[in-house]
């Protein structure tokens, strides 16, 4: 019976035990669950927050890399909406060091990344619908919208688009986990080389998605199709009217093949703008590393400096045995020497008696 209590107990305590939500992405960001923010924004803010990670660790005098400097992607995700306006978006595991989605601990949380709408979400009115297809028109050369890439930050156990469509699914082995910096040098590429949005309601955000997908997985994508479940034509229902009034405008299916060419064209682009987000990150990081290498020389030279004490402790016990030693030994020659004087004063004390002796006798 008190087994069965305690294992209620420690069940009990375990459920209703606080989550530490600081090791979460939103808190590492200081977002909230569900919040949004720009990429350029996000991108900017990552690498403050890692220096201050780093920061931190140095006055912890912490020899382990913060949480932050070790997130990896561990998988990957194309996801499709199955919504009347079509949208699509990668979702982003994070965890530690790359570990598995499966193991818990090593969670650090979801992200988001698309190509958000020029619309806000419910706000497809018929005169704004009319206003975007007439834009949507609009003769070469006048001015388009930019394109808005995002992000969103979720927490691990957050369950994003339940309603949502997972299309294609790729987990990393942990030693090849990429880092987040690999995310936001494609984001980056991606969004200078497409910065406005020529056409409303396209397939801007698959492609988008798509492109990304294939430069994370580093895989080739002609597998990776814009079947049905990825762009479909579905009639837009207006707010004010259930029956379908119009058709989404659609430029075409986008194919694995015009995303490998879309990729095979960026590709330089997204190596070099790689290598300038490591070393962003990688300069911040030595300088880490450089205070964690003198800490561990001050730690060895204290080491050496407290083994030095010892030693001249032990010398010091040494010294003090051999003095103790001397002291007997000297105090065993002044007794030699007290029992010569003893022996001395006896032969002296013989020697009168006997003179003494003789004196007497001759008188």
């Amino acid at each position: 019976m008190p087994n069965l209590l305690s294992s209620f107990q420690a069940l009990i305590t375990r459920y209703l035990r606080p989550t530490d939500h600081s090791r979460f992405l939103p808190s590492l960001f200081d977002k909230q669950d569900g919040q949004a923010c720009p990429s350029q924004d996000f991108h900017r803010q990552y690498l403050h927050c890692l220096g201050d990670a780093l920061h931190m660790a140095k006055k912890t005098a912490g020899s382990e890399l913060p949480p932050l400097a070790r997130c990896r992607i561990c998988r990957v995700a194309l996801i499709k909406r199955p919504s009347l306006a079509q949208h699509e978006y990668i979702l982003i595991y994070i965890t530690i060091d790359g570990a598995p989605w499966a193991d818990q601990p090593s969670r650090v949380g979801k992200l988001v990344c698309e190509r958000a709408r020029a619309v806000p979400e419910g706000s497809f009115s018929s005169e704004s619908i009319r206003q975007k297809l007439s834009e949507s028109s609009r003769p070469s050369g006048a001015p388009a919208p930019r394109a808005l890439d995002r992000y969103v930050f979720y927490e691990p156990d957050s369950n994003v688009g339940p309603a949502d469509d997972p299309a294609y699914n790729h987990d990393f082995e942990p030693a090849c986990a990429p880092p987040l910096t690999l995310l936001f040098a494609v984001v980056d590429v991606i969004h200078d080389d497409s910065q406005y949005c020529d056409l409303i309601l396209t397939q801007q955000c698959c492609s988008f998605a798509m492109l990304l997908y294939r430069a994370l997985i580093k895989q080739r994508a002609a597998e990776v199709e814009a079947l049905p479940l990825m762009r479909d034509e579905h009639p837009i229902v207006m707010e004010d009217d259930d029956t379908a009034t119009g058709l989404s405008m659609y430029a075409g299916a986008v194919s694995g093949d015009d995303i490998e060419k879309h990729h095979a064209r960026l590709e330089a682009s997204f190596t070099q703008a790689f290598a300038a987000w490591q070393a962003k990150a990688q300069y911040r990081e030595d300088i880490w590393k450089e205070f964690v290498a003198k800490d561990e020389e001050l730690a060895a030279k204290d080491e050496e400096l407290v083994a030095k004490d010892e030693e001249l402790a032990a010398k010091d016990e040494e010294l003090a045995a051999i003095e103790e030693e001397l002291a007997a030994i000297e105090e065993e020659l002044a007794a030699i020497e007290e029992e010569k004087s003893r022996m001395r004063a006896t032969v002296a004390a013989m020697q009168m008696a006997g003179s003494n002796a003789g004196t007497t006798a001759e008188s």
